[in-house]
């Protein structure tokens, strides 16, 4: 039980360490970011408005817009694109949009 336990911890730490944070910088492709992300990364979204769908199918993905001086990260799909944010990985976290002009979601 103590060896299942220990590798388990190592298992954790390990997936921890390797873990990469990628930023999108303000009004770049986030898609593009998203395809570059391995399970377990961070992906840092500068305020901004972003007309674009997000498809993430990575696992334990952090998703996060970030807040500057009152601004958002910001995606608008101006009532022509049906989805704004889809995930297909277990454990991913979506924290800090404003999402807006979806038909869909």
């Amino acid at each position: 039980m103590m060896k299942k336990l220990i590798a388990l911890s190592l298992l954790f730490v390990a997936q921890n360490i390797l873990a990469a944070t990628l930023t999108v910088p303000s009004n770049g492709n986030i898609q593009d970011v998203v395809k570059q992300a391995k399970d377990g990364d961070t992906i840092l979204v500068e305020p901004g408005i972003y007309h674009q769908s997000v498809y993430i199918d990575q696992q334990n993905i952090t998703f996060r817009g970030l807040e500057k001086d009152g601004k958002h990260a910001v995606l608008d799909g101006q009532m022509k694109l049906n989805d704004g944010i889809i995930t297909s990985g277990h454990g991913s976290v979506i924290d800090g949009f404003h999402v807006k002009g979806y038909k869909g979601n």
